[in-house]
């Protein structure tokens, strides 16, 4: 049994991922342990009719075999299965950090993205700051000419209007990239709320898993020395088993000599 002392529980997912068998039930785990008591109790059986016919012969009388002693098979087969729901119960709380944990990458995607986007609209708010400053500039200039060279013609005025015009487009087009701006804003708090939040879920489920991983390791030592323990008690039956078969072997053979010289 010293193959299971080497097994931690990594080795113990890499099992159940590899076994495409459908788990045992409790009930299906009793009826195993059951089958096998039958199984080693089979030549009990045997021995125990051996007085009734053995009694017919008062030349060969047989001695009283001892009484076998229950076998502890039902409780390791039960810290077996206890084994087996406490690593199907922390392989789900592995799989529930996994997916914390993709989506806290995604939402860190997503917040990056949006702070990508709002570099970018800042960028372009201060281009259109400064070209407004420079519109701005050139209006004064404008307005300083118009007030130096009175009765200059139409079209300088036109040019002051569509100066106008221009500084208003740009003003209006700062409004709606502050407006998104904000938006913008807004949905970065969102994303670092939901960051936040799924952090510490992530945090919370890796405190789970550890628990679950020592007190599995825990239990796989406690099954190990169960094991060792059983399959000491196994051998010592098996030998006890061989003896009484021998003897039983060697009565037959006197009642077999009896009967011919009948």
């Amino acid at each position: 049994m010293g193959e299971w002392s080497g097994w931690s529980w990594r080795t113990w997912e890499a099992e159940a991922a590899q076994d495409t068998r459908p788990a045992w039930s409790d009930r299906q785990w009793q009826d195993h342990a059951g089958g096998q008591n039958d199984a080693w109790g089979g030549d009990g059986g045997a021995r125990a009719s051996e007085p009734a016919v053995m009694s017919s012969r008062p030349k060969a009388k047989a001695k009283q075999a001892p009484k076998a002693k229950a076998k502890p098979k039902a409780k390791a087969d039960n810290r077996n299965a206890r084994d087996r729901r406490d690593f199907e119960r922390w392989n789900s709380d592995h799989r529930r950090m996994m997916v914390a944990e993709h989506e806290a990458e995604r939402s860190a995607a997503a917040l990056q993205e949006l702070q990508f986007e709002l570099w970018s609209l800042e960028i372009t708010t201060d281009l259109l700051q400064t070209d407004m400053e420079n519109l701005q500039t050139e209006l004064k200039q404008e307005q300083e000419k118009l007030r130096e060279e009175q009765g200059r013609n139409s079209r300088l005025l036109n040019d002051v209007d569509k100066a106008m015009r221009q500084k208003l487009d740009l003003e209006q087009k700062i409004c709606e990239v502050r407006s998104q701006k904000d938006e913008l804003s807004g949905k970065l708090k969102q994303c670092e709320k939901r960051l936040e939040s799924a952090q510490l879920d992530t945090a919370a489920l890796k405190r789970q898993g550890n628990a679950a991983e020592f007190d599995l390791k825990r239990k796989t030592e406690e099954n190990t020395a169960i094991r060792a323990d059983h399959s000491k008690y196994k051998a010592k039956t098996d030998k006890v088993i061989e003896e009484l078969t021998a003897e039983k072997a060697k009565k037959d053979k006197v009642i077999q000599d009896l009967t011919a010289e009948k």
